[in-house]
């Protein structure tokens, strides 16, 4: 069911780290995932 849905993310911090972390964890493939981070510091790392 999982690799069915896309997951979006405002903000790329800890909270959102820990999910996708998770995410990931359980197969859902990274295309899967979208994050938008207004830091341009932060965009590498997630």
């Amino acid at each position: 069911m999982l690799d069915s849905l896309t997951f979006g993310f405002l903000g790329g911090g800890n909270m959102a780290s820990a999910l996708i972390g998770g995410l990931v964890a359980r197969g859902v493939p990274a295309n899967a995932i979208r994050v938008v981070d207004p830091f341009e510091d932060a965009r590498p790392r997630l």
